[in-house]
């Protein structure tokens, strides 16, 4: 897991060719021009969610993880708070290998503040809660990038 602020991206270049190319499109791109939806990127090797969405209390949201792919999540508007823990302190209820989705539920082992300045890079296998509210509801409009790790 990396928590970073934005202006720091470019110091976790170097650890493989797709996140690379994740990394400088954020430094390159205003996200906030991004259609709703997938962006493409590079194909499924790079591509970006945009959604939007409001926080819910800790207790109407869940975890989920990922196998092959690394999720950078920047919030655009709003706030929110996401819970982060090891897929192997968790229960893993489900698992879709076509979907890369790895659903599971347990404690959360940190929370951190997402903010517009700042990025979270959660890996595979680091499992993450997210639409925590803060102190209150907050509409959310946030990307998330898809990184397939290839080395």
């Amino acid at each position: 897991m990396i928590y970073t602020d934005k202006k720091q991206i470019r110091q976790y270049l170097g650890m493989d060719k797709n996140l690379d190319t994740a990394i400088r499109y954020i430094a390159e791109h205003k996200m906030e021009e991004l259609n709703d939806g997938r962006n493409e990127i590079e194909g499924d090797r790079v591509f970006v969610n945009r959604f939007r969405y409001e926080t819910l209390p800790e207790t109407e949201t869940s975890f989920e993880s990922h196998l092959a792919y690394v999720d950078i999540h920047l919030v655009l508007e709003g706030n929110e708070i996401i819970g982060v823990t090891p897929v192997d302190d968790l229960t893993v209820t489900r698992t879709d290998l076509e979907a890369d989705q790895v659903d599971c539920f347990g404690e959360i082992a940190v929370k951190l503040p997402l903010e517009s300045s700042k990025i979270l890079i959660l890996f595979p296998r680091e499992a993450h809660m997210v639409k925590i509210m803060d102190q209150a509801r907050s509409h959310v409009e946030k990307a998330v990038i898809k990184v397939k790790m290839e080395g």
